[in-house]
């Protein structure tokens, strides 16, 4: 069993050199549209303040993807768009190889679609193949060890708050 400094660290240094996949809340139309991102690497990438917003991960071969993208704020949003536009980019950049993959959210809807468009592709899911959670998260994918880590929080900008990490594959 990791113990939660450990991760902690693991977390930070993946965050210090890693790529971040940014959310904005602040949308053409203020706080009730949003504008989310999907990023493809080699190296760590990360994302935070995930609430109602969920994760699509993906690995293929050495790489993985991470998406943060919210259902219920970004108009004209479409999960398996969503889902054929990473596969169509991991396909540009990985070697052929088994896509596997993993859904993380707070908002159940959402992770439903993903999940089913998960299938549709035929992406095998890692372990169960998502996390709900209703806490502020943040993640960190790490695509050489196919590393996903978890850090849920109750207030997250409240630094009193503790933050439990653990690992979700």
């Amino acid at each position: 069993m990791t113990n939660q400094a450990c991760l902690e660290m693991h977390y930070k240094v993946a965050k210090t050199f890693g790529k971040k996949v940014k959310y904005s809340s602040i949308g053409e139309f203020g706080f009730s549209d949003g504008t989310g991102e999907v990023l493809f690497s080699k190296r760590s990438l990360w994302s935070e303040w995930y609430s109602s917003c969920c994760a699509t991960i993906l690995f293929q071969d050495k790489w993985a993807s991470l998406s943060h993208r919210n259902l219920m704020h970004e108009s004209g949003y479409n999960t398996k768009k969503d889902i054929e536009f990473s596969l169509d980019e991991l396909a540009k950049v990985a070697n052929s190889g088994e896509i596997s993959g993993f859904v993380v959210g707070g908002n159940p809807k959402h992770m439903g679609e993903m999940m089913e468009s998960l299938n549709k592709f035929n992406i095998i899911p890692i372990n169960e193949g998502s996390y709900f959670s209703e806490m502020w998260r943040g993640l960190v994918v790490v695509p050489e060890t196919r590393r996903i880590i978890l850090c849920e929080t109750r207030e997250p900008d409240n630094k009193a708050f503790e933050k439990n990490y653990k690992i979700l594959n």
